[in-house]
């Protein structure tokens, strides 16, 4: 069996944005013409289609948690999918909250990590429990500012009224430094 190896294969990031509706004018129909022409690359499209359709799937059965894009959340929105968002800059405090009708919750959290090769997250959840603590490596940073972390409403909706801090680390092979704290004031929904 002699398979088709592409000698100009399209980005991923280019696939994701044509599927989803959001590539640029100027791409749209180089990307066609390939697509129409390439097997290879028809295939990898084939990929990114049914990799969504399980996001959006996972979304829905509240098992999707990590990091996110513009174009995937766009896309879950098309898709139907609830989707509360809360945007938070250095420092600020944000009540937040989740609805009945939510199926996913993203906060996106704003910092210049132009110069950061790897962001971590540590999140620190301020129950009355005690301090639970977790730590989300190498999420995709959109434009040098923003990362997003997403999680399922399905495991947001039944936590109690609390604080979580979360803090955004520049990983370098030189060690790590605070870009910046936020916070999130929990409180389940009321109606």
């Amino acid at each position: 069996m002699n398979a088709h190896v592409c000698q100009t294969p399209l980005e991923w990031t280019t696939l994701v944005d044509y599927w989803s509706g959001d590539l640029a004018e100027g791409l749209l129909a180089r990307t066609e013409e390939q697509l129409f022409t390439c097997a290879a690359c028809g295939q990898t499209l084939e990929a990114v289609i049914g990799l969504s359709q399980g996001i959006a799937l996972w979304g829905r059965q509240g098992r999707a948690s990590g990091s996110s894009s513009e174009a995937v959340l766009e896309r879950l929105a098309r898709d139907n999918l609830q989707v509360r968002r809360y945007h938070l800059e250095p420092g600020q405090t944000v009540h937040c909250t989740v609805a009945p009708e939510d199926d996913v919750v993203t906060a996106e959290f704003s910092a210049d990590l132009s110069r950061a090769s790897r962001v971590d997250v540590v999140v620190r959840h301020n129950l009355d429990d005690g301090v639970r603590r977790n730590r989300l490596e190498d999420l995709s940073v959109e434009h040098g500012r923003t990362v997003r972390w997403t999680l399922p409403a399905a495991a947001l909706r039944p936590l109690p009224a609390h604080r979580l801090d979360v803090t955004l680390i520049a990983v370098e092979p030189s060690g790590e430094q605070v870009v910046a704290e936020y916070h999130l004031q929990h409180s389940p929904w009321r109606q």
